[in-house]
């Protein structure tokens, strides 16, 4: 993902603002607000971290493929970085949230967060093709 500093810094941005209104209005809804919203936010930054530690494994694992020749189109390692950090951050989400009351499924939760994860990245991937495409040449 050969995105700039900037670009990395608006990804950063909107996930976590997406995730954050997104949990603290679904947590204000279920709780009918006797939890301090903070604890909301709070929430959303650490799965906006860990969706970014996802992402950075899923580049790692894509750029050992780069290395030995598996993978050369740009477009094709931007798609596999993007999956396989969303399938990591989805599988780890459903693991850590099935398991909590016995029979429940952490799939539905999983699936949003990770629905979550791809508007920034797409929105700010987006973003620059369309500005690349204006630029004077």
């Amino acid at each position: 993902m050969n995105f700039t500093l900037g670009q990395w810094g608006a990804t950063v941005a909107v996930d976590i603002l997406i995730k954050a209104l997104l949990i603290t209005a679904l947590g204000v809804f279920v709780t009918f607000g006797m939890v301090p919203i903070f604890e909301f936010v709070f929430a959303a930054i650490i799965l906006s971290a860990f969706h970014f530690v996802c992402l950075f494994l899923a580049c790692i694992f894509v750029v050992s493929f780069e290395m030995v020749g598996l993978v050369s189109a740009p477009a094709l390692t931007f798609a596999l970085m993007l999956i396989g950090g969303n399938l990591l951050f989805f599988e780890c989400i459903a693991a850590v949230l099935g398991s909590q009351p016995p029979g429940s499924s952490g799939l539905p939760s999983g699936l949003f967060l990770t629905a979550t994860n791809l508007v920034p990245v797409l929105s700010v991937t987006l973003y620059g093709c369309a500005k690349r495409r204006q630029a004077p040449r």
